[in-house]
């Protein structure tokens, strides 16, 4: 049975009857190719090295070049069950998690709850996936991002923080920070989220936003550090292809700061994406 968790804040959802499933070949027209696309992912993987250099990883995940479904929703909700997927790092709470030719893949979002190989639909309008690890505190997430198309569905209508967020400190869907690294309208965002509240039994918390936009169908590098200072605050800091572009420092305020270690992940909201090289490295404060 799917749970209020993997709804989108303040959305009611029902489900629809399950229909024909996205043909996995779709993915072809989002191949990688020779030449020009191959070298720019060369030159991503050694911005993400440099970047890393000297942070010894904590995790460092991988996928298999073969297109197979990694995990899904229903094994987490239902992980004995005969013939589910588990990861040995991923848990997908909501949606479906593949490989494609060494990266991770939403597959094609929709909103149909999958069966045990997500043969029938994905879910992935709603996706989210957290790491088993659940002992992140002073950390770097760095990872590349390609980002193929937003959607929308009947359930998911657009709304304009569809895109591509990494989890930090994650303690449960109600209760850690939200890091928007790529939105339908254009900015990238930092959230904490705590319990009670409208979206989805909690309430977010914006602390820090900007402008920016990356480009569809290249892969982007991807860091995200946090860490807590000796004042006990806490730093959050986005770069994006090797540019800083926000970093917000959270006091003591109306709200405290999340001092406990977590899990990371990445959620998507109405967007397909792909993602490799995920990795959670020791950050100094």
């Amino acid at each position: 049975m799917k749970t209020s968790h993997s709804t989108r804040p303040g959305e009611a959802r029902l489900r629809e009857p399950p229909r024909h499933a996205p043909e996995l070949s779709r993915r072809r027209r989002l191949s990688w190719q020779a030449g020009g696309l191959a070298a720019l992912a060369a030159f991503s993987m050694v911005v993400i090295m440099i970047l890393n250099r000297g942070s010894p990883a904590l995790l460092a995940t991988s996928f298999p070049k073969a297109e197979k479904l990694i995990s899904n929703e229903r094994a987490y909700f239902s992980p004995k069950a005969p013939g589910v997927h588990l990861a040995p790092d991923w848990m997908v709470t909501s949606g479906s998690l593949f490989s494609d030719n060494g990266a991770g893949w939403t597959g094609v979002p929709d909103d149909v709850a999958p069966n045990d190989a997500s043969s029938n639909g994905t879910d992935s309008a709603v996706f989210r996936a957290i790491t088993r690890r659940a002992d992140f505190t002073n950390v770097t997430v760095s990872f590349q991002l390609k980002i193929s198309e937003l959607v929308a569905t009947e359930r998911t209508p657009a709304i304009a923080y569809d895109g591509v967020h990494v989890f930090l400190r994650y303690q449960s869907d109600r209760y850690l920070y939200v890091v928007s690294v790529y939105r339908r309208d254009g900015i990238v965002a930092v959230k904490e989220k705590v319990p009670g509240g409208p979206s989805n039994g909690g309430t977010y918390y914006t602390l820090a936003e900007a402008p920016y936009r990356m480009p569809l169908h290249k892969w982007v590098p991807i860091r995200v550090t946090i860490v807590t200072l000796a004042s006990k605050s806490v730093r959050i800091q986005l770069t994006i292809n090797a540019l800083q572009v926000l970093t917000v420092t959270q006091k003591h305020n109306h709200i405290a700061p999340i001092m406990a270690a977590g899990r990371t992940g990445l959620r998507g909201d109405n967007c397909e994406f792909f993602f490799r090289g995920f990795t959670v490295s020791s950050a100094a404060p």
